[in-house]
Formats: structure tokens, C-alpha cells, sequence
């Protein structure tokens, strides 16, 4: 019998009056968002409204100009300075890019951040590999190179990586961007099934509907910057918010 899958840590998102322009421009007016631990939420919003810059200020890659992000008891600048070994739990994003190595096989891909800070013997990372990819249904892919990948397998295999590194957090960046409506739902039901297993905290950023109908336990609407409405994952879809029912009715779903 197999062992039953380690639940992630409890991570907690506080997102408080965050602000963030370029060029003078203001991309993120005020943001204030609470993320539950174990719960998946999605951003919702067309294109050009801040998702991206928001979620890359959440893993830390961009510093808000004003305002804090909290991780737990942290802000993302005191949990990012930490050593590796030191932090309280792990953290990963999948990129909208999947942003693999091309010159790395997809084994080499999935262990890098294992091979990095050698957590792992080259017997366990492999182990680990092997488990991460059948998990997302891509065993014996291991010896492949991205470029023989289709655009799907590639999303699976950045979500393997997250999973190698036993991610409590995990952030995705429009993960089924540029995929059809088939290859739309395996994603998420791949991310149903890591939420179902692990119970890690989510946040996915998309303008895809039919994938925040499949996963989302609560959704944020973003729009010129600011959050207009926040509900569950059922509620959102009988919104009568009057940017939330445009942006339903344009897509076609009420």
C-alpha cells in the first residue's frame, strides 16, 4: 500500500493596500486581498488589468511600491532573504511560459531546485522525479527535452516542479494560456488534484472562466488595478456585480 500523500504546511496570503506603477503609470491601486490557508483562489480579469504584476509581487520577484504582502508572519522580503533550509515552507511558481531549460532533459527540469540545494540524495531525487511525474501524468517522459514536448505537456511538467519541491504555496501565471479547451480541463483537473491531495494554498491568475469554475474555492475580480469583487467559487458565477456580470456575459457563460 502506498503512503498517504504529506499535507502541505498552512500558508496564509495577506495582501495589504499594495500599490505599483511604471513609468508613472499605475498598474496595482490599493490591493487588498486575504488568501485562507489550503484554499485555491483565482484572479479573475481581462487582459492589461495588474493579474500578473500581482502575483509576481506575491512570490516576491517585484516589490510593491507601497504597502506589504504577508506570508504567515512574514513579509515576502523577510521569507525571501531566508536560507533555503530555513524557511518555514516552501513556495513555487508556475510561470505562463512554463519556463523550462531547454538544454535540460524534462528529469533535469523537475529536479532542479532539489539538485541546487542538494535536499535530496540522486537515488531520492530520482524517486522524487518518477513520483512528480506520474502525478501529472507524464510518466517515462523523464529523459525528453522540452522542445519535443506539445505546449500541454510542458504546463505539466512546470507543475511537476512545483510538486518536486513539496511547494505549500504555489502561484500560476495564466496556466492554460494558449491551450485548447481539452488540454484547458486537464490542467485543471490537475490542479483540483494536487488541492484534493496536498491541500496546498493556490492563487491562479487567468481570464479563463470554464478553469475558475473547475477549481476556484474563491474568486477576486481585478479590474484598472483594484479588487471590485471577491466571492466563492459558486457565488461568483451569480454575481450581480455590474463589472462581474459584463465580464460574464461577454464570455458567454451567463
Amino acid at each position: 500500500m502506498s503512503e498517504p500523500p504529506q499535507l502541505a504546511k498552512p500558508v496564509t496570503i495577506a495582501v495589504r493596500d499594495v500599490w505599483k506603477s511604471y513609468d508613472g503609470q499605475p498598474v496595482l491601486r490599493g490591493v487588498r486581498l486575504e488568501v485562507l490557508a489550503g484554499e485555491t483562489l483565482v484572479i479573475i480579469g481581462g487582459s492589461g488589468e495588474g493579474k500578473s504584476v500581482l502575483i509576481r509581487q506575491i512570490i516576491g520577484l517585484e516589490t510593491p511600491d507601497h504597502g506589504e504582502i504577508r506570508l504567515n508572519d512574514s513579509t515576502v522580503a523577510e521569507y525571501r532573504r531566508l536560507p533555503m533550509e530555513e524557511k518555514p515552507f516552501r513556495a513555487s511558481m508556475v510561470f505562463q511560459t512554463s519556463a523550462l531549460l531547454n538544454s535540460l532533459t524534462v528529469a533535469e527540469n523537475v529536479s532542479l531546485a532539489l539538485r541546487e540545494h542538494r535536499s535530496a540524495t540522486r537515488e531520492e531525487i530520482r524517486g522524487i522525479v518518477r513520483e512528480c511525474l506520474e502525478q501529472v501524468d507524464l510518466a517515462g517522459t523523464e529523459d525528453k527535452m522540452p522542445a519535443e514536448l506539445s505546449g500541454g505537456m510542458r504546463k505539466r511538467v512546470a507543475i511537476a516542479r512545483a510538486l518536486a519541491v513539496r511547494s505549500d504555496l504555489i502561484l500560476y501565471d495564466e496556466p492554460t494560456a494558449e491551450l485548447d479547451p481539452l488540454l484547458t480541463e486537464e490542467v485543471g483537473a490537475l490542479i483540483r488534484r494536487i488541492q484534493d491531495r496536498r491541500r496546498p494554498t493556490q492563487v491562479v491568475v487567468t481570464h479563463n472562466l470554464p478553469l475558475a469554475r473547475e477549481i476556484a474555492d474563491h474568486v477576486a475580480v481585478l479590474r484598472h488595478g483594484e479588487i471590485v469583487d471577491y466571492r466563492t467559487g459558486d457565488d461568483f458565477f451569480h454575481s450581480e456585480h455590474p463589472h462581474t456580470r459584463n465580464f460574464l456575459r461577454a464570455a458567454r457563460v451567463v
